[in-house]
């Protein structure tokens, strides 16, 4: 027997197939798409693009707290730092005016 049995299909090798359609048919820039993506339906193809959504904004995005925790004072220093930047431009500049 050659190829993958129905049975022999995991959830994880579903995602794991979807995963080569993807990044093969990006890798041609969209010119052409991947055989591997052959094996889906377009709803197939919806359905494990919203599950990736969701395992994004779970894991890596908003809906994980963790990621609050750590971006929220990195951008808060970030934005202090510009503004401090600014205020120093401008004093800077307006005491060149004066000369």
């Amino acid at each position: 027997m050659t190829g993958l049995a129905l049975e022999d299909l995991t959830p994880e090798t579903v995602v794991l197939l979807y995963g080569v359609c993807s990044y093969e048919t990006a890798w041609s820039g969209g010119k052409t798409i991947s055989p591997w993506c052959n094996i889906f339906s377009e709803l197939d193809l919806q359905v494990l693009e919203y599950h990736q959504d969701l395992d994004y904004y779970w894991k890596d995005g908003y809906g994980n707290e963790l990621n609050l925790q750590i971006a929220c004072p990195t951008l808060q220093d970030l934005l202090e730092n510009l503004r401090c930047d600014l205020k120093y431009n401008d004093l800077n500049e307006s005491n060149r005016k004066q000369f």
